[in-house]
This record gives structure tokens, sequence and C-alpha cells, in this order.
């Protein structure tokens, strides 16, 4: 295993950087997203009744190990300093002054307080739903517009919902029972805003069995969690009274809102911390992985994410054939055929290599023609004969028709050197004359080469007249 499989660093794709791997290769040495990962070794069952595939590397065909198990995740209270520097970022410091600077000027506006508190919630959805992802930056202001009201709306039915349970029991079953259910309520609060966040879904968040799965998974993180939660809240007054500002003022209100707000975006991340880090007891994926719905691909789908795998990791032997392989289903365009040359000719490090993508060249060229991509042809031959400088086209009128398309491009040594033996070669006058009056003309582009430009133009003037007699 690496050594940087252990850190407490979130750990990326190594083919997509930006998105967070799920899977190590021990063989290779390497994280991947699940979009770079062979699922097609089974399916195994999640706790939400999803399927979820175990994974093989697209590389070496080992077995994938997730990364949960690959890395260690350290729970938040031994990164205190890089959980309370989270909202410090230039993006979330200005959704913090922004939003507590419109709260402040807004506070006698009841419309326009409730809007400015909506956007604030969205971020701190977001914050949560980032974080659970792996994504440990805050995202920028934009995420105080974007994203469902829906999970604002469960959280309100949610709490409704249990407060008028928790009433229930003291009026009708007693005073101590209603205590117990009041403690139960509010110690249940963060697992109801964590699964609304991650499930995007109001009965879940109703489901006491499920209530209690979240608490039970996180263990003491979530003790430790209430605990900060306790601490940060009763702190906001005695901090704004410590920089002086008065409870109704501009200032007070703006100092009050940036603090409360500061508290908010770091519990919604501990919070979402709490699931990256037991996301396998949780049964959720972490990263930016495909979607359980869509994780298990099709063969096609799968081929082609393993090609582009191979691609980049430079197997490019491995990449020709796959992509040769490609061709043969009726999808196929040319851009494929053109990959699969490409790949052809990368792969030529050996006579055995070397042979094989000489032999595609035919098939290319064949696929070239019937496409009428002439321009496209004439660069495959100059590519060709750069890997294998004694390349011939044998049979002469394929080797005429490479040779028009060189001309036409401007390529005029290829066609002198394509052409030279043509006419002792052709027993066809008709393709025989064509070659001459190329390598002509060819010739009489060239510098330097007039006295070979004069003897194959008296061999073009002959074999008009031979073709006239």
């Amino acid at each position: 295993m690496s050594s940087n499989a252990s850190n407490s660093q979130t750990l990326f794709c190594k083919f997509h950087p930006l998105d967070s791997a799920t899977n190590f290769c021990s063989n290779c040495q390497a994280h991947y997203c699940d979009a770079c990962s062979d699922e097609s070794s089974g399916l195994r069952g999640s706790r939400s009744g999803e399927s979820h595939a175990t994974h093989g590397c697209f590389v070496c065909s080992g077995e994938l190990e997730p990364t949960q198990r690959a890395q260690k995740i350290p729970p938040f209270w031994s990164r205190l300093g890089e959980i309370y520097k989270y909202p410090l970022n230039f993006h979330a410091i200005i959704a913090l002054i922004v939003v507590s600077f419109m709260t402040a000027l807004v506070g006698g506006s009841l419309i326009l307080m409730l809007l400015v508190s909506v956007a604030m919630a969205l971020y701190t959805f977001t914050c949560l739903r980032e974080t659970a992802s792996g994504h440990l930056e805050a995202p920028g202001l934009e995420a105080c517009f974007e994203g469902s009201l829906a999970p604002l709306f469960y959280m309100l039915v949610a709490l409704v919902i249990q407060g008028i349970f928790v009433y229930q029991v003291f009026v009708k079953i007693g005073f101590e029972f209603g205590l117990i259910a009041a403690a139960l309520f509010i110690l249940s609060i963060p697992a109801m805003i964590i699964l609304i966040a991650v499930e995007e879904s109001l009965v879940p968040a109703l489901n006491p069995a499920q209530l209690f799965e979240v608490i039970r998974a996180t263990g003491v993180s979530y003790f430790v969690m209430l605990l900060f939660l306790l601490i940060m809240t009763s702190s906001v007054y005695a901090i704004v009274a410590f920089f002086g500002g008065e409870a109704h003022s501009f200032f007070g209100v703006f100092l009050q809102s940036l603090v409360s707000n500061y508290y908010s975006i770091v519990i919604y991340h501990i919070m979402g911390y709490l699931v990256y880090q037991n996301q396998d007891a949780l049964g959720y994926g972490g990263g930016n992985a495909i979607e359980a719905t869509e994780l298990y691909r099709s063969d096609k789908q799968r081929s082609k994410a393993k090609l582009d795998v191979l691609i980049k990791a430079g197997d490019y032997q491995n990449a020709y054939e796959l992509a040769h392989r490609q061709l043969k289903e009726p999808s196929a365009t040319l851009w494929d055929w053109s990959r699969a040359f490409s790949l052809a000719c990368a792969s030529s490090t050996s006579a055995q290599s070397d042979t094989k993508a000489t032999k595609f060249f035919f098939e290319y060229a064949a696929k070239l023609e019937a496409e009428q991509e002439l321009d496209t042809l004439a660069d495959a031959y100059s590519e060709i004969k750069k890997r294998r400088p004694g390349f011939v086209i044998e049979n002469l009128t394929q080797r005429l028709l490479v040779a028009e398309c060189l001309f036409e491009s401007g390529q005029y040594p290829h066609v002198v050197n394509l052409l030279h033996k043509f006419h002792q070669q052709s027993e066809d006058a008709k393709l025989t004359t064509s070659a001459l009056k190329l390598i002509s003309d060819s010739l009489a582009s060239l510098k330097g080469h007039e006295k070979l430009t004069k003897q194959y133009a008296a061999l073009y003037q002959r074999q008009l007249k031979d073709n006239l007699s």
C-alpha cells in the first residue's frame, strides 16, 4: 500500500484529479474513482438496498480496495485547526460577510430576513453535502442561491412533527417522560439534519431506527459534536459583548449574525465530516463516484471507460487491442477509427507491434476511402512511414490512390518515394500513366531535381504515345 494511503488528506483519482478516489490498487499503487474502475466483477448490497459494485483494476486486472479501508480518516476533533479554518477561505468569508451585512441591514423586514436565512441555510446544507463527499474546502458564494429548497422544507416539517410528538408526550404521558422525549428529540436533531441533507428525503428523518443508526454509526464523534455545538451556541453572546456590540445596534446585529453563521458553517461541516468519516458504516459512497443506479454500466460503456484509462496509463498496446475490437460495433465512428490508428502507431515499439500497426493501416485506409476522407488518408500514410520507413503498399491501385491524396496535400517527397518504381511494376497502362503524371508533377514542385523531372516527364509523354498507338 502506498505511503499516502494512510494519511488524513482527501485522496483523488489518478486520472480525474478533481474527483475523490473511491478505490485503491495496491499493485499499481494508484487511487481511482468509480468511473476509472471495473465494476463487472460483481455486486454487493448496501444499507439502502441499492447496488454498489465491487471493483477491479482496468490497468492490471487486480482487485481494488475501497479507499475507506485503504485510508484511516481521523475524527474531527483531531483536526480542529482545519475544522475551524473551514469557513475562512475567500468564498466562505464573502458569504459570511454578505449574509451578516444583509441581516443587519434588513433586520426590520420579516420577509427579507426570511430570504437571508434561506440563503444561509442553503449554503450550510451545501457545506454538509460537499464535506460528506470528501470535499474539505468551503463552497463558493453561489451556494447561497443554488440547490433545492426541499431539504429546508423537510427540516421544518420534521421539527414540527417531532415537536408535536414531544408535546403530546408531556400532555398525555407525563412530565418525566416528556423530558426524556425532549432530550431524545434534541439529541437526534443533528442526525435528522444529516439524513435530510444526504438522503434528500423527509421519511428517513422521521424514522427513529434510521436516526439511531446515524448516532450508532458515528459513535463517540456524534456526542463530541453535540458538546462543541453547545459550547459554540453559548459563546455567541459572550463574543459579541467582548467586542462591544450593542444587542440591537447595526454593528451588534452584524457581529452576532457573523459569529452565529460562522458557527453554523463549522457545525454543518462537522456533520458532513461525520458522514465522510463513517460512510462505510452509514452505507454512503463518498467522492464524485457514479450514482448507484448508474454504477453498473453496460459492456459498451465499461469498454469505453477502460480504453480511456489504458490510454491515460500509457498502456498503448492493450489500448489498441481494445480500440480495434470496438471498431466491430455498428456505432463505431470515424473518430474511433482514427483513435485506433493513433494507438496502433503509438504501440509500435517492437517488430510484432509494428506489423500490427502497418496491417491496421490498410483497414483504416479502406475506411477512409469509403468515407472520402482523402486528406486524412494522406496524413495516415505519412505517420506510418515515420514509424516504418520501409513500409510499402503492395496493392498498386491503393498505392496510386494514396499518392493522389499525398499530392493534393502537397506532400511531394512521399509521392516520389511511393511511385518511383510504379511504372516498372504495373501492367495497367491507365494506372501507369496516372502514376507517371503524379511523380513528374511532384518532382517539378521540388527544387534540385531538374534532371529527374525531365526523365519522368519524358517517360510520361512516351506512355501517352503508347496509349494512343
